[in-house]
């Protein structure tokens, strides 16, 4: 008992405590708010439920999009979202929707949790939990990610990068096989939560340990110690990245098998379209429009907490570091550092003033929308804002409690205008497969859950009208025939004998021979048997439906989803990651390397305890007078 009462850190309980006001949307009402891409992402999730169901947890083909013809949305989109999901529906047998619920919640939840996890050893427990209170409070991470655009595989990368951040501390502090795995393990999970922002967080952790481990060269008694740390905190970040290479390395051999070049046609996904002037970023954050076509309009805002706070917390690092403070804990100071730097930077790229950097950098293009950098700036203002516990903590006891209280609770209260989300502004959506390709006949967006298509292979000219018969397949759950027999010579019969999302098979009879045709797009990797041998498979004309010869008589067809060249390489560059990885991680049980800690968090006052719990009152009288009496006062504004 005494060593589990030792285990449980109550400011972690306070800050997911704290976090759980986020789930006030969810629980006042029926399913999700029905953000923009809100739609895509939960039938995506559906259909990966359906490839769990047969047995193939890492799948590249999405069967059920473009009216059934399938396309390969998992190769080239980060899954883990969708597994995650997934193994949410098969476990707990929730529908894909309840799943989403529970996967938004435990996104928010971590997203406290690893940023308080990760600022505890360098600015103590105090200072993690108003850290952790301003990243998941921020309205970019709990309103524009979570409920306006319905951005879940984004939010799963915030939620795993301070994470990340707090492992590579914990292997940088002590050198140990269990460090070491994990950040590799994390670094992987990060790498396939989403294609853009993983990199740009990986190069973030990156620049960060070089940054720290070059500037403690300077120190003469660390430099020894925390260049070999922060060397090997490099390399785990550079076997995670290796070690994920089956996912990110056949995107960039096989891009040009589908139409990536789509991303860039579109005016809004324009980088020049999409900057926000520094006014807006500064601003508080207002009610949502009721007037839009679903009532939920992106906030492109720091957040005044998030800022006001960053900038309390700088400069009162700035005065500790004068009085002497760098000579006890450097890291601390170190971090605040290179991340308030990071913040200036990348709030400089979202504002128009930088269009003239984006245009000079090419792999900027990319990103599509400079708002985007929001997520990563919410974290640097929380990991400077964590300084802020180093003054409070230093305060008479009779001036804490109040303080902290305000402090606390200001992330809290300035969110209370998002935190309201009526129920017109809520969807039961169906995810069924009938349901989802009745919505795909009347908005073509849907088809393949991409509105720019960028995921339709690259033979497939236009998509063909939807076959009447694949689709009842599909929305009365039997086994799945392809076949398209209307093209099937009068004598010919066919029996099918085999059905999955990546593989299928018949028993086919003809006394002549003829092409048959496969209701499923022509891609890379696609294979076919005929009696047990390969032969040649090939897309039909505009529509690049895949195609066989089959000869007269009896044959045994199949036609399954194989590997390439490109993936075999991938599968062999992450095999060899993986073993490097478990080698250097073998090699650390004998190593001694073990730098003294950061912060050696002391535990949390009564009186903090006291701060902390009064803000989380201040907050729940703030939302009895904001939503009280039906919700008046929010509501009544956001109706005009």
């Amino acid at each position: 008992m005494h060593s589990l009462r030792k285990s449980i850190d109550p400011g972690l309980l306070l800050t997911l405590a704290l976090t759980l006001f986020l789930a006030l949307p969810l629980a006042s009402n029926a399913g999700l708010p029905d953000g923009h891409d809100l739609q895509i992402h939960a039938y995506r999730a559906s259909e990966m439920r359906r490839s769990w169901e047969h047995g193939l947890f890492f799948p590249s083909w999405a069967e059920g999009t473009y009216f059934g013809y399938g396309s390969p949305i998992f190769h080239f989109y980060a899954r883990l979202a969708y597994m995650l999901t997934a193994m949410l529906q098969v476990v707990f047998g929730l529908g894909t929707l309840d799943a989403l619920r529970c996967f938004l919640l435990l996104g928010l939840l971590t997203c406290s949790g690893g940023m308080y996890l990760f600022c505890k050893r360098r600015s103590g427990r105090l200072g993690a939990i108003i850290a952790g209170l301003v990243y998941v409070y921020s309205p970019y991470l709990m309103y524009t990610e979570a409920y306006a655009r319905g951005a879940f595989p984004e939010l799963l990368a915030f939620a795993i990068f301070p994470l990340l951040l707090w492992r590579v501390d914990a292997l940088r502090d002590r050198a140990t096989t269990r460090n070491f795995l994990l950040v590799c393990l994390l670094q992987v999970a990060l790498i396939n939560s989403h294609n853009l922002m993983a990199a740009v967080l990986t190069v973030i952790a990156t620049a960060w340990v070089a940054f720290e481990t070059m500037i403690q060269r300077f120190n003469r008694e660390a430099s020894q110690v925390d260049s070999a740390s922060g060397l090997l905190a490099l390399m785990a970040l550079g076997l995670g990245t290796a070690a994920a290479s089956t996912f990110w390395l056949p995107v960039l051999l096989e891009g040009d098998s589908v139409h990536l070049q789509n991303l860039q046609v579109p005016a809004y996904l324009d980088f020049r379209e999409n900057f926000v002037r520094i006014r807006e970023l500064l601003a508080a954050p207002l009610l949502q429009d009721a007037g839009m076509s679903n009532g939920l309009r992106p906030i492109h805002q720091l957040g005044i907490a998030q800022w006001g706070l960053a900038l309390l917390g700088g400069a009162s690092g700035m005065l500790l570091y004068v009085r002497g403070y760098r000579t006890r804990h450097p890291q601390t100071l170190l971090a605040a550092v290179f991340f308030g730097l990071l913040a200036v930077a990348l709030i400089s790229l979202v504002a128009p003033e930088s269009r003239e950097v984006w245009d000079r950098i090419e792999p900027l293009h990319i990103l599509q929308f400079p708002w985007r950098f929001l997520g990563p700036i919410a974290a640097c203002l929380a990991i400077v804002a964590s300084l802020n516990g180093l003054w409070l903590s230093r305060l008479q006891a009779r001036y804490q409690v109040g303080t902290i209280a305000m402090i606390s609770a200001l992330p809290l209260v300035t969110a209370i205008p998002l935190l309201y989300v009526p129920n017109w502004q809520m969807t039961a959506l169906d995810t069924s497969i009938a349901a989802y390709h009745q919505a795909s006949e009347l908005n073509p967006a849907l088809l393949g859950t991409t509105a720019t298509g960028e995921y339709l292979p690259r033979s497939t000219h236009s998509v063909p009208t939807s076959t009447e018969s694949l689709l009842y397949d599909f929305a009365d759950g039997h086994p799945i025939d392809r076949l398209n027999r209307k093209l099937f010579p009068p004598d010919a019969q066919a029996v099918l004998t085999g059905s999955s999302p990546q593989s299928n098979e018949w028993r086919i009879r003809s006394e002549t021979s003829f092409v048959a045709e496969i209701l499923l797009f022509h891609w890379l990797g696609w294979r076919a048997e005929v009696n047990g041998q390969t032969v040649a498979i090939q897309p039909s004309p505009h529509h690049g439906l895949i195609t066989v010869a089959l000869p007269a008589g009896e044959s045994r067809l199949r036609v399954y989803l194989g590997s390439t060249p490109a993936r075999d390489l991938a599968a062999a560059f992450s095999a060899l990651a993986i073993v490097l990885a478990c080698m250097v991680a073998w090699r650390l049980r004998g190593l001694r390397l073990t730098p003294r800690p950061y912060w050696t968090a002391a535990p949390l006052k009564p009186a903090q305890i006291f701060g902390v719990l009064l803000a989380s009152l201040i907050m729940v009288l703030c939302l009895l007078v904001s939503f009280g009496g039906g919700g008046s006062s929010v509501s009544a504004f956001a109706t005009r």
